[in-house]
This record gives C-alpha cells, sequence and structure tokens, in this order.
C-alpha cells in the first residue's frame, strides 16, 4: 500500500514536467520560424515564453523540496532565463540546441521523479511496461517528432535547406524511427499484459503514427 500511495504521489508530480516540455517544445518550434524572418510569429512566441514560465513556476511549487533546490532544477531554471534574454541573439541553430538541451534536462527530472517513487521498479510486468511506455518511451518518441516538425518548419518558412542542415535533419529522422519502433514494441507488451487498456493504447499508437 505504501508503495502504491508513494507511486500515485510521483505519477502527479509528472504531470507539471510533462506540460512544461511540452510548452518548451512548442517555444522552440515557434522560435524556430521567427528568427528566420517570419514576424507574424512574435506575438505567438510572447505569448508561449509565458506559458513556459508559468509551467515552470507550478513545478517548482510542486516539486518535493530536495528536488527544487537540486542543481538540475537550478541548471533549468537559469538556463530557461537566459535563453529568454538571449535567445534572439544567438543564430536559429543555437536557439534550437538551447531549447533541446532544456528539454533533455527536463525529462532527465521526470526520470528522476520516477526513481524516487519507485515509478521504474514495479514489480507487476503489466504496470512496468505501462509505466514504462508513457514515462519514458513516448516522450522521448515525441521529442523527436518535435525535432522534425522544428526543423522542418525552418525549412518551409525559409525555402532553403544547406547540407548540414539535410544531414541533420536525416539524423534526427534516424533517431525518431529508432524511438518509434521501440515505443511501438513497448505498446505492444502493454497491451499484452493490461488487455482492458487495449483500446486507450492502441489510440495513442495511432495518434503517434499520424503525426508523422
Amino acid at each position: 500500500i505504501q508503495t502504491s500511495q508513494r507511486q500515485l504521489q510521483g505519477l502527479a508530480l509528472l504531470e507539471p514536467i510533462s506540460r512544461t516540455i511540452q510548452a518548451m517544445q512548442q517555444h522552440r518550434g515557434i522560435s524556430a520560424v521567427l528568427l528566420i524572418g517570419n514576424e507574424a510569429m512574435r506575438d505567438r512566441l510572447a505569448l508561449k515564453e509565458v506559458e513556459v514560465s508559468e509551467a515552470l513556476k507550478v513545478l517548482e511549487e510542486k516539486l518535493p523540496s530536495n528536488q527544487a533546490s537540486s542543481e538540475n532544477f537550478q541548471h533549468i531554471k537559469k538556463k530557461w532565463d537566459q535563453l529568454r534574454k538571449e535567445g534572439f541573439h544567438r543564430t536559429a541553430n543555437e536557439n534550437f540546441v538551447a531549447h533541446t538541451r532544456l528539454v533533455e534536462q527536463l525529462q532527465l527530472l521526470s526520470e528522476s521523479i520516477s526513481d524516487d517513487y519507485a515509478l521504474t521498479l514495479d514489480s507487476e510486468i503489466g504496470s512496468y511496461y505501462l509505466i514504462d511506455t508513457f514515462i519514458t518511451k513516448l516522450p522521448h518518441t515525441l521529442e523527436h517528432l518535435g525535432q522534425i516538425r522544428a526543423w522542418g518548419a525552418g525549412i518551409l518558412t525559409r525555402k532553403q535547406v544547406s547540407e548540414s542542415q539535410k544531414v541533420e535533419l536525416k539524423v534526427t529522422i534516424g533517431e525518431f524511427a529508432h524511438t518509434l519502433k521501440s515505443l511501438n514494441s513497448n505498446l505492444e507488451k502493454t497491451n499484452a499484459h493490461n488487455p482492458t487498456l487495449r483500446n486507450t493504447l492502441s489510440a495513442v499508437s495511432d495518434d503517434v503514427a499520424s503525426s508523422k
């Protein structure tokens, strides 16, 4: 019972992390388009910047004190402040990389929370695959998809692509394909051990596939 209660507490903490990651990914995509000359996105970016800052504030309030004061979370706050103030003094690629590193740090925070609250050590195989799917496999797949979208939005706005950008895009597409394969494998195992969730999990798989 104590383990289950702790896992529920951990799951509650993962929600604000997920919201922060999603807002950060969207901020990255809008920034990519604005930095190559689409001024129509400036107001939208300003609104998304507020959303990211608010999401980080809510996250900090909900995190346990040891996580809120951790070097990782303080680093995230510091780098976000720098990006918010200096983002448009950087190249589009530098801006993209800075956003991506922040997303990676937030994902590490999510994994740390999962470890602290026994979410990664569930002895029930059905729960293990379910938790692993939604804590690790799905977020990583969506992050690579978000990177592809940000690259694509920039290329479409500029209407040209350099050789180095082609290489970066091909690498990212390859990484996405790998994480998608891993996600689908996990979903199959999750389905096998959680038959009552089959329809819901199939819908998740279909949504990701249709977003490619």
